[in-house]
C-alpha cells in the first residue's frame, strides 16, 4: 500500500474527530456561533474585525485573508489554509497547527511563541522578526523561508526541511533540530486495522540554505544534508556534524573550533580561511577540499581522505 494510502485513514480520523454536526455555514456570513469555524471558505476576505482567539478553524480555507495584527491565541489551525495570507503582526501564541498550509504567507513580527506546527507549510513564508520561541516545527517545510532576525529560541525543528532558507545571521545554539520523530508506518493492511505509529531519530536538512554569520555552536546536527549551504562566517564551535553531508558547502571564515565531522562528506567544500584547530575530521572524505589558509591546529585526521586537497 502507498504512504499515501496509509496516511488518509489517519487524516480522515483527524477530520472526522474534529468536526460537528450542523456546523454552521461561514462561507457567506460571518455570523457564527463560539465554536469555531471549522472548515470555514474565508478566501481574500479582511478578517481584521473578527476575533479567532480560542476559535476552531481545523480545516478553513483563509487563502489570501487579510489578518494583519489579528489575536489567534489558543486557534485550532489543524490542517488550515493560509497560503498566501497576510499575518504580519498577529498573535499565534500556542495555537494547534498539525498540517497548517502557511506557504506564501506573510507573517513578518508576528508572534508565535509555543505554536504547535508538526508537519506545517511554510514554503517561501516571510518570517522575519517573527517571535517563533519554543514553537513544534517538527518535520515542517520551511523551504525558501525568510527568517532573517527571527527569535527561535528552544524552537524544536527535528526533521524540519530548510532548503534554501534564508537564515542569515540568526543564532540557533539554543534550537533542537535533532532527536525523536514520530512517524506513519508504510504500510497499514486494512482500514479498520490499528496503527503503530514508529519513531525514529530524524535531523533537519540545510540543502542550499544561506547561514552566513549563522550562530550553530553545540548544536547536534549528526547525519545532516548541507549541499551547497553557505555558512560563510558562520560560528559552528562545537557542533557536532558526523555523518553529514558537507558536499560543496562553504564554510570560508567560519569558526569550526572543536566541530566533529566524523565521516562527513566534505567533496568540494571551501574552508579557506576557517578555524578548525581541534576539530576531529577522522574518516572525513574531502575530495577537491578547499583548506587553503585554514587553521588546523591540533586537529584529528585519522583516515581521513583529502585526494586533490587544495591548500593554495
Amino acid at each position: 500500500m502507498s504512504r499515501a494510502r496509509a496516511v488518509a485513514p489517519i487524516l480522515l480520523a483527524l477530520i472526522a474527530a474534529s468536526c460537528g454536526i450542523g456546523s454552521p455555514d461561514v462561507s457567506i456570513g460571518f455570523e457564527v456561533d463560539r465554536s469555531g469555524y471549522r472548515y470555514a471558505n474565508l478566501v481574500g476576505q479582511d478578517l481584521r474585525s473578527l476575533e479567532f482567539a480560542g476559535r476552531d478553524l481545523t480545516g478553513a480555507v483563509l487563502d489570501g485573508a487579510d489578518l494583519r495584527g489579528v489575536d489567534l491565541t489558543g486557534a485550532i489551525l489543524d490542517l488550515a489554509s493560509m497560503v498566501g495570507a497576510d499575518l504580519a503582526g498577529a498573535t499565534l501564541v500556542g495555537v494547534q497547527g498539525f498540517g497548517l498550509n502557511l506557504s506564501g504567507a506573510t507573517v513578518t513580527g508576528a508572534d508565535l511563541t509555543g505554536a504547535n506546527l508538526r508537519d506545517a507549510g511554510l514554503l517561501e513564508t516571510d518570517l522575519r522578526e517573527a517571535s517563533v520561541r519554543e514553537a513544534n516545527l517538527d518535520g515542517a517545510f520551511l523551504g525558501g523561508a525568510d527568517l532573517r532576525r527571527a527569535d527561535l529560541a528552544e524552537a524544536s525543528l527535528v526533521a524540519a526541511t530548510l532548503a534554501a532558507a534564508d537564515l542569515r545571521g540568526l543564532d540557533l545554539g539554543r534550537a533542537t533540530f535533532r532527536g525523536d520523530f514520530t512517524t506513519v508506518p508504510q504500510e497499514v493492511s486494512g482500514f479498520f486495522d490499528t496503527v503503530r505509529f514508529d519513531t525514529v531519530v530524524k535531523v533537519a536538512t540545510f540543502d542550499g540554505a544561506d547561514l552566513r554569520g549563522a550562530v550553530l555552536d553545540g548544536v547536534d546536527l549528526t547525519g545532516t544534508s548541507m549541499v551547497r549551504a553557505s555558512l560563510a562566517g558562520a560560528s559552528l564551535v562545537g557542533t557536532v556534524l558526523d555523518d553529514a553531508d558537507l558536499t560543496d558547502v562553504g564554510l570560508e571564515n567560519a569558526d569550526l573550533g572543536s566541530i566533529s565531522l566524523i565521516g562527513s562528506d566534505l567533496t568540494g567544500a571551501v574552508l579557506a580561511g576557517a578555524r578548525l584547530a581541534d576539530t576531529d575530521l577522522s574518516g572525513v572524505h574531502g575530495w577537491r577540499t578547499s583548506l587553503a589558509g585554514a587553521d588546523l591546529a591540533g586537529g584529528t585526521f585519522a583516515l581521513a581522505d583529502f585526494t586533490e586537497l587544495d591548500l593554495s
